[in-house]
């Protein structure tokens, strides 16, 4: 009821005052507005759509390609918005071919009838689409091409063949089944046209087995029964012409006239049949010679013929206008008759033509094409726009991040600072105390080994330097690393290398940025200080060494120049070598000295990093 009263309400020219075609969009788009709205749903949209376009199409109110597209723009749009819609999209691209067929723009139909096939092949493993072969064969029959339909059926013969025993055992529609039996009625024509009688019936059998399924399946269906019928009739007819049959054409056309007046028969089935009695009636009556009928079916089938204005069925008007003549015994009218006939046909298989369905093709092409770049160019910029949008808004909320995250650790490193401060504070204030009453208990103490006093008085002492140093690191905002000794070490050397007068290397560790302490940092300085400085007032040398290299947590530093190195006697004297050891000793560490004189020496030191 709902595609009734927009057919009715929206398309009568009445109501606006206006042609046909704008009432004809003004009424679709009076739809696609009741679905924008959300009056209506997307199924009942879709059927709306389709059902009244179809009407449209029974009432003859055609559109070009291009206005057909932009008719159902919105319509085309909804269906591809999600991906399982293989009959909407197979619904839509069946509403532009039957345009293109009402208005005989046969390349249009051929483009469209591809796109219907290439949609049936995906959805059922890449069989051939039964609607797109019968509407294939249906315009190849238009172009008179029985060739291209003989070849249209061989080449998927295997798939049409097994059909009876398909519909047997898989749920096939009733339209599909119609589909096959039209596309072999088709098939056994082109046989007969080409005198193939033995293929032709061949065909028709299968046709007849498939016509007997389906009747069992849905002979409640009077719409399909009367299509099957009037397939099966003209196949009966065809196939008798071919054969010469008369009495059994005769009674062929009999059978299709009962199904034309049948209580059961649609009118619209009825007026295809009529057209289709008159037709080979003529045909009938032309072969047995009888004038008045032949008189009377040539003159109602040229008033249907004019009307349609195809090439072929002008053709074979003209040329039973022709045989008529000849009947008669006026052979010079039937021969001039017959010169414009085969000029008609002459005309319908020329290149002109061909190219006319070739460019409508492409246009057909062209034009879809346009409508998805036009409507891809649109989704792009509703895309940028999102793209845009979210971009900033990602924008904004990373330097929201950043500003909460460097506030954060603001937060989070004066705090880690004052804690720091508060801590070597309280290090230095309640150890240093105790330390330095602990060392004065041991000098006070009157009795015991003076060079244990010492001792341990120098391990309070140390003990002292070493809080003091982990104080400092506390305070202090700089933190040390291995990276920083080899630096100020190369830093000492450039600059007592200034007139170049000698070379030196320094061999870094994988990873130079290990913390240390600033105790260690500083006695190791000034044990390479100590080293450097040693080399330079005693040693004839020209080369200086050093390698730092790094074991988990243990560091190791070796010092070498190419200078005389010492006498074995002369150890102690002038290398600072005391100092080094207590230096060392102080890290809890180790050395190595070797000795090579008179080619240099070299120094191993090792302290465990903390």
């Amino acid at each position: 009821m709902l595609i009734i009263f927009f057919l009715f309400h929206f398309i009568s020219p009445a109501v606006y005052g206006d042609n046909v075609k704008d009432s004809a969009r003004r009424a679709i788009s009076r739809i696609d507005q009741a679905y924008a709205s959300g009056r209506i749903e997307r199924k009942v949209y879709l059927d709306s759509v389709y059902a009244t376009v179809n009407l449209l199409l029974s009432a003859n109110i055609n559109f070009t390609n291009k206005e057909a597209v932009e008719l159902l723009r919105q319509y085309r749009k909804t269906i591809w918005e999600e991906e399982n819609t293989y009959e909407q999209k197979r619904n839509y691209y069946a509403i532009l071919s039957s345009q293109a067929h009402m208005a005989s723009r046969m390349g249009e139909k051929l483009y469209y009838t591809e796109k219907i096939d290439k949609l049936e092949r995906a959805a059922n493993h890449n069989r051939p689409s039964l609607s797109a072969l019968s509407s294939l064969a249906s315009y190849y029959e238009v172009v008179n091409s029985p060739e291209k339909i003989i070849a249209l059926y061989e080449k998927s013969k295997t798939y049409i063949d097994t059909i009876p025993q398909l519909a047997r055992k898989e749920p096939m529609t009733g339209k599909n089944l119609g589909q096959a039996v039209i596309f072999l009625y088709f098939t056994a024509a082109a046989y007969y046209d080409l005198g193939q009688i033995t293929n032709g019936d061949a065909a028709a059998a299968v046709m007849q087995q498939i016509i007997r399924i389906t009747k069992e399946k849905y002979g409640t269906d009077n719409n399909l029964m009367s299509a099957l019928g009037h397939v099966q009739t003209l196949t009966a007819i065809k196939g008798a012409s071919a054969t010469k049959d008369a009495r059994k054409q005769w009674k062929a056309i009999q059978q299709l006239e009962a199904l034309r007046n049948s209580a059961t028969t649609p009118q619209e089935r009825r007026n295809l049949i009529d057209i289709n009695l008159n037709f080979w009636k003529l045909n009938y009556f032309l072969k047995q010679r009888n004038r008045d009928s032949t008189a009377r079916y040539l003159e109602i089938y040229g008033r249907v013929i004019e009307n349609g204005r195809k090439p072929y069925l002008l053709f074979e008007y003209q040329n039973y206008k022709a045989q008529a003549l000849y009947n008669q015994g006026l052979f010079k009218e039937s021969a001039d008759t017959l010169t414009r006939a085969i000029a008609i046909l002459d005309s319908s298989r020329s290149l002109i033509a061909q190219d006319v369905d070739n460019i409508l093709y492409a246009q057909a092409a062209a034009e879809e094409k346009q409508f998805l770049l036009e409507e891809a160019s649109v989704k792009q910029k509703a895309t940028e726009r999102k793209l845009m949008l979210t971009g900033l808004a990602l924008g904004l909320l990373l330097l929201l991040g950043v500003f909460i995250i460097r506030f954060a650790r603001h937060r989070q490193q004066s705090r880690f600072l004052k804690f720091k401060m508060n801590l070597a504070r309280n290090i230095h204030d309640e150890t240093n105390p105790a330390l330095l009453y602990a060392k004065a208990l041991v000098r006070s103490q009157a009795t015991g080994n003076s060079s244990e006093k010492a001792e341990l008085e120098k391990q309070i002492d140390h003990t002292m330097v070493l809080i003091r140093s982990l104080s400092h690191d506390l305070r202090s905002d700089r933190q040390y690393t291995i990276a920083s000794l080899i630096e100020d070490t190369g830093q000492l050397l450039r600059k007592l290398n200034s007139d170049n007068s000698f070379i030196y290397s320094i061999g870094k560790p994988l990873n130079e940025k290990r913390f240390i302490s600033h105790y260690q940092y500083a006695e190791l300085k000034a044990i390479l200080n100590e080293c450097i400085t040693n080399t330079i007032k005693h040693a004839e040398f020209s080369k200086i060494e050093m390698a730092f290299e790094q074991n988990n947590n243990r560091l190791t530093i070796t010092y070498k120049d190419n200078g005389k190195g010492w006498d074995g006697g002369k150890k102690s004297e002038g290398m600072g070598l005391k100092n080094i050891e207590e230096r060392i000793n102080g890290l809890n560490g180790d050395y190595s000295i070797r000795n090579q004189h008179p080619n240099g020496y070299s120094i191993q030191l090792s302290v465990l990093l903390r």
